[in-house]
C-alpha cells in the first residue's frame, strides 16, 4: 500500500477533529526499552494528529507508531487499520497526542502492530 505524508506546512491545530473511540496499539520508538505495544483507545482523531489513552508511557518528542482499528471495512468484508508514524507532541498521566507525519491503511492480517478487537 502507498504511504501518505502530511504536508509539513499545514498546522495540526487547523485540522477538523473527530471524537472517535477505537482500539489503538502504540509502539514506542525502537530506541526505547519497552518493545511491546501499549494498548489504549483513541479519544479524538484528525488528519494531522491523534489523542489516545495509554500513551502515558510515551516520551514527548519521540517518534512512535500507532495502529488504530478502523470502523469501515474494505469492500464491506475485510477489516482495516490505520497505521501512522509521528512524533509525540503532548502527554500526561492518562493520554498522549501524536502528530502524524505519515500514514497508511492496512488490511487486517498484516504482522506488525496488530490491534485486538
Amino acid at each position: 500500500m502507498k504511504t501518505s505524508r502530511i504536508s509539513p506546512g499545514r498546522h495540526r491545530r487547523e485540522a477538523v477533529r473527530y471524537p472517535i473511540e477505537r482500539n489503538v496499539a502504540f509502539k514506542l520508538d525502537r530506541r526505547q526499552r519497552r518493545p511491546d505495544p501499549v494498548l489504549g483507545k483513541t479519544m479524538r482523531v484528525s488528519s494531522s494528529d491523534a489523542l489516545f489513552s495509554g500513551g502515558h508511557a510515551a516520551a514527548r518528542g519521540r517518534n512512535s507508531d500507532i495502529s488504530i482499528s478502523w470502523p469501515v471495512h474494505l469492500n464491506g468484508i475485510r477489516g482495516l487499520r490505520l497505521v501512522a508514524r509521528g512524533r509525540v507532541v503532548r502527554r500526561d498521566t492518562r493520554s498522549a497526542v501524536i502528530e502524524i507525519e505519515e500514514y497508511e491503511f492496512r488490511t487486517l492480517g498484516d504482522k506488525d502492530l496488530e490491534v485486538p478487537g
